[in-house]
């Protein structure tokens, strides 16, 4: 069997294990020809964690490492309070450091995300030239990104869920270096930390990809697919939702935060929960501050403060069997 090596790159805490292990369940499942090395950032775990991602991993037969990270390193990097992530999100822009010195190039997945399919294609395209590729952010028409880093609209800007990062560049042009100077000089600016940083830093150097790639909740709101993308990249949009290959729950429509999510790819979620070592640990729990946010939204429709929820362009889609 022809079968290539494929670097994959992720991070987590124990809050986003589950999460983290239901992406990595879809990756392996929708990869078995490919061969994976797998390595996991984190700052630490507790060992039933570590042994389930581990016990995963060996039942597809891949690899996988835990890298431990020193927090201190990222004490400059800004999360404030009400952020959505946590210093996890700046560990990737060590990873020219972090990883083995004979990875040249590694694919970089956030945890909320499934691959269902092969990821060979993406791999195998040549970024010798560019620091990094990825996909356009849902929200990179929007000008307020532009103004805040004060760079022009024309360079784009990506979502930094999926990322391939030329490890080899980032080396060589001292790339890490150069995203934490700016991170040192700029915390007041960093609304999207880590993403807002490679952005800027790398603007006009970024290989873009198809949305297929990076297929994000953002580009299937009504709102956003008519109102903010151009002809041209709605057709995009439709051709990454015949043949999506990465699904990005972004945004706070997750399949794993409410029972009643109208999230279009939430069986999608359910499939491969149900084929994880996770089979209950990523169902909601009923977390009272959630509903009490969900309250306080409705609230706000019901007395014409606030807009209701977008709606999205496709109705629930159904995976295949197998």
């Amino acid at each position: 069997m022809n079968t290539k090596t494929i670097s994959i790159l992720c991070a987590t805490d124990d809050a986003y294990v589950p999460i983290c292990g239901i992406m990595l369940t879809s990756l392996f499942l929708n990869n078995a020809k490919n061969k994976l090395r797998i390595f996991i950032l984190v700052d630490s775990l507790l060992a039933k964690n570590e042994a389930m991602l581990c016990e995963l991993a060996k039942t597809y037969g891949q690899t996988l490492e835990f890298i431990h990270i020193d927090q201190n390193k990222f004490k400059s990097c800004p999360v404030r309070i009400g952020d959505h992530v946590s210093l996890v999100t700046y560990y990737r822009l060590l990873a020219p450091y972090l990883l083995p010195q004979d990875v040249g190039k590694v694919l970089y997945l956030d945890c909320d995300m499934l691959v269902i399919a092969d990821l060979a294609p993406l791999w195998d395209l040549e970024i010798e030239n560019h620091p990094l590729a990825g996909c356009m952010d849902e929200d990179f028409a929007a000008t307020e990104k532009y103004n805040r880093l004060n760079y022009p609209m024309s360079f784009g800007y990506i979502n930094a869920g999926m990322l391939i990062m030329n490890l080899d560049y980032w080396r060589k042009h001292s790339i890490s270096e150069a995203c934490f100077d700016y991170i040192t000089s700029n915390s007041e600016k960093l609304s999207l930390h880590d993403q807002d940083t490679v952005n800027y830093v790398l603007r006009g150097k970024i290989l873009p990809l198809p949305p297929r790639y990076n297929l994000q909740t953002g580009y299937l709101y009504k709102n956003y697919f008519f109102g903010r993308y151009s002809g041209e990249f709605r057709q995009r949009i439709w051709e990454a939702i015949a043949t999506p290959a990465i699904i990005h729950y972004t945004g706070s429509v997750k399949p794993w935060k409410t029972y009643h999510s109208n999230h279009p790819y939430t069986l999608y979620f359910t499939k491969y929960q149900v084929l994880s070592l996770w089979k209950t640990e990523a169902t909601p729990k009923g977390d009272l501050r959630y509903y009490l946010k969900r309250i306080y939204r409705h609230f706000r429709y019901a007395f014409g403060l606030a807009n209701v929820p977008e709606r999205f362009i496709i109705t629930q889609q159904v995976p295949p069997e197998a």
